[in-house]
C-alpha cells in the first residue's frame, strides 16, 4: 500500500494493515494511489474504499490449489482453496475495480498469477480502455487426417486407394483463431485438449501461429479422419473431449467477459459459458457460427438468441434467404449464408440485404473456409468497416484456407 503521505519530503510513513483480520486499511476514502498486495490477502471491498476513480490495483497471488500434490503427500487440506484468478477477477468486477492488463487481464504461469486493475468511477462504464480490440474464442480444436479421394467409398466392401492424405489442426475454434491473430486482432482460444501426444500437436502449433492458448482439461484430445472427395466429404470423430469442469468454464466466462467480442462456438463448452454469459449483468460482444443450420435444431437455438452476429452455410436450406429472415428475427443484428463457390449473402435486422461473389481460387481442401470467412468479417467489423466492406474481406480471407492443406498456412508443421 503507498499511502499520500509518501510526497512529504524527506518522510515514508509505514501502516500497518492485515486483510485476513477484515479491519479497514487506516486510511481515508479515496486517499491511496496504488494498492500493491503481494502475496497477501486481498479485500476488494476495502481495496475500492481507498482508491480514488482511476486509482489502481497491482496484485500478484499463488493460486490458492497450488502444490496439490504436496498437499495430497501429507495428507493436508487446501489452505485458500477459494484463492483463484477467476474468483478475485469477480471479486473485483463487483466492486467497479476492472482489470486492465493491456494483453489479457489475467496472467497465470505454474499457478501463480498477477491482475492489473483500475477503480472505475461511478459515472464511468466498466468497458476496458485498450483501444486495439480482442476476441475471445471458445469451442473445439482437433487433430485431424484429411484423406483425398477420387469419390466417396461406397456401403460394400471393397479397396481404394488414396489421391493423398496428411495430419493438421482441425475444429471450428482453432481455425477462426488462426485467422483472426494473422489479421492481427489479439486474440484468446479457449479448447478442450487432452494431455496427450495430439494435444501437445495442436498446443504448439496454435502457440506458434501467435494465438493466446488456454487450455480447457479433458481426458482426451478431440481427433478425426475426414474423407474428401469431390463429391462430398464424410467426417469421422475417432475421440471427442470429456465434459469442462466448473472451473475451466467459469475461467472461459471471465476471459469472454473482458473481450471486445466472444465468438461461441457449437460444442459443450461454448454452451456452458453462454449459460454463464448470460448471468451477467453485462457481456460482451457474442458472434456464433451455426454452420449447417436448418433453422430448427434445438441444440442451435439459444446460440442464435444471443448472438449479435450468426454465420451458417445453406448445406441444409433450399431457401437461403428465408433462413436468414428467420434467424434475425429471433434477436441478431446480422445473419450471414456462405454459398461455397457462389458467395455469401448477408441480411440485417432492419431487412437490408447483402450479397457478395466468392473470390477465384485454387481450391485445394474447404475445410475451415468458413471459419476463415468469419474471422475476416469479424477482423473487418472491428476495424469499422461496413458491412458490404467486411463481406468483401471475408470472401478474400477465406481463400487463405481454401488454396492450402490446412486450416490457414501458420497451422502448417515443419519437416
Amino acid at each position: 500500500m503507498r499511502s499520500q503521505s509518501w510526497r512529504r519530503p524527506g518522510r515514508v510513513e509505514v501502516l500497518v494493515y492485515d486483510a485476513e483480520t477484515r479491519e479497514p486499511m487506516p486510511v481515508a476514502d479515496e486517499s491511496v494511489d496504488l494498492v500493491m498486495p503481494r502475496h497477501e490477502a486481498i479485500g476488494p471491498r476495502e481495496i475500492a474504499r481507498v482508491l480514488p476513480p482511476g486509482g489502481h490495483l497491482l496484485t500478484q497471488q499463488v493460486d490458492g490449489a497450488d502444490a496439490e500434490e504436496i498437499h495430497e503427500w501429507f495428507g493436508t487440506d487446501l489452505q485458500y482453496p477459494e484463492g483463484s484468478s477467476e474468483r478475485i477477477v469477480r471479486d473485483l468486477e463487483a466492486e467497479r475495480l476492472l482489470a486492465l492488463d493491456a494483453d489479457h487481464p489475467i496472467r497465470v504461469t505454474q499457478r501463480r498469477f498477477r491482475i492489473f486493475a483500475s477503480r472505475m468511477g461511478f459515472d464511468s462504464p466498466m468497458s476496458t480502455p485498450d483501444p486495439v480490440p480482442h476476441v475471445v474464442v471458445c469451442g473445439p480444436a482437433s487433430w485431424n487426417h484429411l484423406i483425398s479421394l477420387d469419390r466417396l467409398p461406397e456401403p460394400v466392401p471393397h479397396m481404394q486407394f488414396a489421391e493423398s492424405a496428411w495430419h493438421t489442426v482441425g475444429g471450428t475454434s482453432a481455425g477462426k483463431a488462426a485467422h483472426l491473430a494473422a489479421l492481427g486482432v489479439p486474440t484468446v482460444l479457449h479448447a478442450p485438449l487432452g494431455a496427450d501426444e495430439d494435444g501437445g500437436r495442436i498446443a504448439a502449433l496454435l502457440i506458434g501461429a501467435g494465438v493466446d492458448l488456454r487450455a480447457v482439461g479433458s481426458e482426451r484430445t478431440e481427433r478425426h479422419v475426414n474423407l474428401m472427395a469431390r463429391d462430398g466429404r464424410v467426417s469421422l470423430y475417432v475421440a471427442t473431449p470429456s465434459a469442462p469442469s466448473a472451473d475451466d468454464v467459469s475461467s472461459a466466462a471471465v476471459s469472454a467477459l473482458a473481450a471486445d467480442v466472444a465468438v461461441l462456438d457449437l460444442s459443450e463448452l461454448g454452451l456452458a459459458v453462454l449459460r454463464d454469459l448470460e448471468r451477467s449483468p453485462r457481456r460482451p460482444s457474442i458472434w456464433t457460427d451455426l454452420h449447417d443450420y436448418d433453422g430448427a435444431a434445438a441444440f442451435h437455438e439459444p446460440f442464435l438468441r444471443a448472438a449479435e452476429v450468426v454465420l451458417m452455410n445453406a448445406d441444409a436450406t433450399d431457401d437461403a434467404w428465408a433462413l436468414l429472415v428467420s434467424c434475425v428475427a429471433r434477436g441478431p443484428r446480422l445473419a450471414v449464408c456462405t454459398l461455397g463457390a457462389q458467395g455469401a449473402i448477408a441480411l440485417e435486422a432492419d431487412g437490408t440485404r447483402h450479397e457478395v461473389a466468392a473470390v477465384p481460387a485454387e481450391v485445394v481442401d474447404t475445410n475451415g473456409a468458413g471459419d476463415a470467412f468469419m474471422a475476416g468479417l469479424l477482423a473487418a467489423t472491428l476495424r469499422g468497416q461496413s458491412i458490404p466492406s467486411a463481406l468483401s474481406a471475408a470472401a478474400a480471407q477465406a481463400r487463405v484456407a481454401i488454396e492450402g492443406e490446412h486450416l490457414h498456412p501458420a497451422l502448417r508443421a515443419e519437416g
